[in-house]
């Protein structure tokens, strides 16, 4: 017999909830999970299309088909559909929420202060909120969490800076650009933002490919794209750690980095932009060298004075951060390459080439991001 209040599964596999019974007729509330093969898509009144994966509803029969009905016992799966059953009855506290609100408030004031970037606040919001718990945005597991925890607190959080800053929380989500050449023309990746896992399709992250020739591409040159796709994104992924490592540098190791950092993005805008091959390679080269130094100061091997005395002899400089660390003789070939024997390359020309400048850049975000992986080992 069914009981008011209690959960169960029909004859059919839907999850059900007895809500009342009432002159013989129970008033049953059923949750429906459509076959994948079977989804539908909605779009809503603001233009965004939502994927309808499930269906509730609630249904009045005689208390006679009793019998189609087992009751759950799993305890998980009953706090799973209470929660989908208040959410869809109760709707969300609105007291709760205007808390969770005021503390955002106050989160972004304290994330303004420190100029933390408007894309990386959700997640620093979330993980200010829920420390330890990791960024929970999987929407399949939604259900398995309390409205304000998981992935249904992230989506408040990123619904409050949506309304909040609106499309500015969205300008540049990059971290990166590398350029490669393709059937002799350079084309340029744009690494998008990840968090977590996910799967990205390379040729959307190619600036100005045309789908007709991604589509004529020979297995070989499809594998050598990605190779190169995921060499500069692996780079710059290990760089962006860089964006907020907190308290960990000395303050000139800082001050060295941050400017190697505007080195590294600015020598492949030049190159893009002004098509000059020569001063991105000088600007790839100075990047190094100041994570060079900047390695030497962090490790307490030489002083801000003395890193400056090593002039742009970026070999110097590299021979004693081998000293101090031998794991950096993996990126001797790369430091060569960009040992800029004559400094004249800043003034007159020098017949270096596009070529020239695409090595260079792969060579600095390389080294580089060897330097970060030995500051921020990556799991």
């Amino acid at each position: 017999m069914l009981e008011e209040g209690k959960f169960y599964i029909n004859s059919i596999g839907n999850k059900c909830k007895c809500v009342k019974i009432e002159n013989g007729k129970a008033t049953v509330w059923v949750n429906v999970q459509i076959p994948p093969e079977q989804w539908f898509k909605l779009a809503g009144e603001n233009g965004k299309v939502d994927t309808i994966k499930t269906m509730s509803a609630m249904l009045v029969q005689d208390v006679s088909y009793s019998h189609l009905y087992r009751e759950i016992t799993d305890k998980v799966e009953v706090e799973r559909l209470s929660r989908i059953y208040d959410r869809q009855h109760k709707g969300i506290d609105q007291d709760k929420l205007k808390r969770l609100h005021d503390k955002l408030q106050k989160i972004d004031e304290e994330f303004a202060g420190r100029k933390v970037r408007l894309l990386m606040r959700p997640f620093e919001a979330f993980d200010t909120l829920s420390p330890g718990g990791g960024v929970l945005i999987a929407p399949s597991r939604e259900d398995y969490f309390d409205e304000f925890e998981g992935p249904n607190l992230f989506k408040k959080i990123s619904d409050w800076y949506e309304k909040r800053y609106g499309e500015e929380m969205y300008v540049n989500p990059k971290i990166g650009e590398k350029p490669f050449r393709l059937r002799g023309h350079v084309y340029y990746f744009k690494y998008p933002v990840v968090y977590g896992t996910a799967e990205v399709n390379i040729f959307k992250c190619i600036q100005n490919i045309t789908p007709e020739l991604a589509r004529s591409l020979s297995p070989q040159e499809l594998e050598d794209v990605k190779k190169e796709f995921e060499r500069g994104y692996n780079a710059y992924n290990s760089i962006g750690t860089l964006d907020n490592p907190g308290s960990f540098f000395k303050k000139e190791a800082r001050e060295l980095v941050d400017r190697g950092l505007s080195d590294i993005h600015g020598c492949v805008t030049v190159l893009k932009e002004t098509k000059d091959s020569q001063l991105p390679l000088f600007m790839a080269q100075q990047a190094v060298e100041k994570f060079l130094k900047a390695f030497l100061v962090q490790s307490g091997r030489k002083n801000i004075n003395e890193v400056k005395a090593y002039s742009h002899r970026i070999l110097d400089a590299f021979e004693e951060c081998v000293r101090a660390d031998t794991r950096l003789q993996s990126i001797r070939t790369h430091i060569d390459k960009l040992n800029l024997k004559d400094m004249s390359i800043r003034y007159v020309k020098t017949g270096h080439t596009e070529d020239d400048a695409i090595e260079a850049i792969d060579s600095m975000l390389q080294a580089c991001s060897f330097i970060t992986d030995i500051w921020f080992p990556r799991p």
